[in-house]
């Protein structure tokens, strides 16, 4: 589940692309067997502030996704669009 933190505000278009992103790196996996697409699940901290991304001095990133090169971030967000969001998983029931 994708948690908004408190004071942010939020377009519906935003939380539209968010929302999809997730929903289609979850079926892309479950649906088609897409292994890769576990990557965009599996986010290396809940908290996306949280997340790391090094840069060299003004390097630019129009355009550029987080990728394998980007292990502390999220994958597929561009530099700061995950800020401001928490990712929580919960355990499968048996």
């Amino acid at each position: 589940m994708v948690n908004f933190q408190d004071g942010e505000t939020w377009r519906s278009d935003r939380l539209n692309a968010i929302n999809q992103h997730f929903v289609t790196a979850f079926l892309d996996l479950n649906l088609k067997g897409d292994e890769g697409k576990r990557a965009y699940l599996n986010v290396p901290t809940v908290d996306s502030d949280q997340g790391e991304w090094p840069t060299s001095f003004a390097e630019q990133f129009n355009g550029t996704q987080a990728g394998p090169d980007q292990p502390g971030y999220w994958r597929g967000f561009q530099r700061r669009w995950a800020l401001g969001l928490e990712l929580h998983k919960a355990q499968p029931s048996r």
